[in-house]
């Protein structure tokens, strides 16, 4: 989050300069060639950065979910043997890559729109700055919701992969009362035994998921072990 909010508080500066450089001395067709010179530069720049970013990112939560999975294990009495696999790895790497790409874009769409706006119905300055501000703030919460829930849904593939390589097959839902907005269906879902290779079957009966797989979901599970003698 640290490191997009850093990118984030830069494109908007920027845009803010641009936007503002002798208003009310511009064309709608000025305007538009302003912004589309800042729109260039910033995707350019988010894309030379996504890369590093999200390899970044990938590599420290890998090794956080297996320092905190080993653990687990040796606390069970059982010696973890595999870590998360490379596949796994650039599966979230490449998804976290088009997420960050994805900022300026949708950053931008309103911008235009806010530009175009102002020149229509003449507003002054600080009207046009104030709803600057509020476009680079929806952008930093859209920011801090990538941040959370791609961080909890990196962990929980991880987690699944770690698993699935150790030939863990059954986990326990846990439902561990953190999101702000609960979902009723997975608090229902509290102390359910799955597949970890098919996730598990929603109340409704009409999809199996995984725990963090849905949008701010924060559900966790608990590997099984099993043991001889277990029915």
């Amino acid at each position: 989050k640290r490191k997009l909010d850093k990118l984030v508080s830069a494109m908007s500066k920027s845009v803010m300069y641009w936007v503002l450089a002798d208003y009310g001395n511009r064309t709608p067709r000025e305007m538009s060639v302003a912004i589309q010179k800042r729109i260039k530069q910033w995707k350019k720049v988010f894309g030379k950065e996504a890369d590093k970013i999200a390899l970044w990112f990938v590599n420290s939560v890998r090794k956080h979910t297996e320092d905190g999975m080993s653990k687990a294990f040796k606390d069970a009495g059982v010696k973890m043997h595999y870590g998360v696999s490379k596949q796994t790895r650039q599966a979230i790497e490449i998804e976290n890559v088009d997420l960050i790409e994805s900022v300026p874009d949708k950053y931008f769409t309103g911008i235009e729109t806010i530009a175009m706006l102002s020149l229509l119905y003449g507003w002054n300055q600080t009207h046009l700055t104030n709803e600057l501000i509020k476009r680079y703030n929806i952008t930093m919460r859209r920011v801090k919701n990538i941040s959370i829930d791609q961080t909890h849904k990196a962990t929980e593939l991880f987690k699944k992969d770690i698993c699935r390589n150790e030939g863990i097959k059954e986990a326990m839902w846990i439902y561990t009362f953190r999101s702000e907005t609960p979902r009723v269906n997975h608090i229902m879902m509290d102390g359910q035994i799955f597949d970890l290779d098919k996730g598990a079957l929603t109340p409704e009966g009409d999809e199996y998921i995984m725990p963090g797989q849905k949008i701010n979901c924060k559900c966790d599970f608990r590997p099984i072990i099993k043991e001889f003698g277990d029915e």
